[in-house]
């Protein structure tokens, strides 16, 4: 797919360039370099998808439904568009385990909180029984 074709399907579609970019936490100038390619590659294709929360296949619906409407039904096409299926399921399924890690790194963090907040609690609850053990050592004594 040419990176022209890209960036039109995105201006029609109503996407900013400038937030496409912010997105992909790339610049504005690193996507339109981008998008001067004449064949862009898969994975930029797929981060694009990703920023603007589609799957790849979002930018081959227009191929498809065009050549389902000429009738070519090429075995080319039919495996064409089982790939773009394939592709779809696996950048869902990436998707969803980047939330999952997202929660497990979240979960992470709430487990190091608590642990540092058991161990201030520990030290304190260490520090008033020494004040115990000196407080009965003196008055105990006397």
């Amino acid at each position: 797919m040419k990176g022209l074709d890209v960036k039109e399907k995105l201006v029609k579609e109503g996407y900013a360039l400038n937030e496409v970019a912010k997105n992909m936490n790339i610049s504005p100038q690193t996507l339109h370099s981008l998008l001067k390619a004449g064949d862009i590659k898969t994975g930029v294709l797929e981060n694009i998808a990703n920023a603007i929360n589609k799957t790849i296949y979002f930018f081959y619906e227009e191929y498809i439904e065009k050549q389902k409407q000429n009738g070519n039904k090429k075995e080319d096409d039919t495996n064409f568009s089982k790939l773009i299926d394939v592709l779809s399921s696996a950048q869902e399924n990436l998707s969803s385990a980047q939330e999952n890690n997202a929660n497990l790194i979240e979960n992470a963090s709430n487990l190091i909180i608590n642990n540092s907040t058991l161990t201030h609690t520990n030290e304190k609850l260490a520090d008033a029984v020494i004040e115990q053990n000196k407080f009965l050592r003196e008055n105990v004594s006397n």
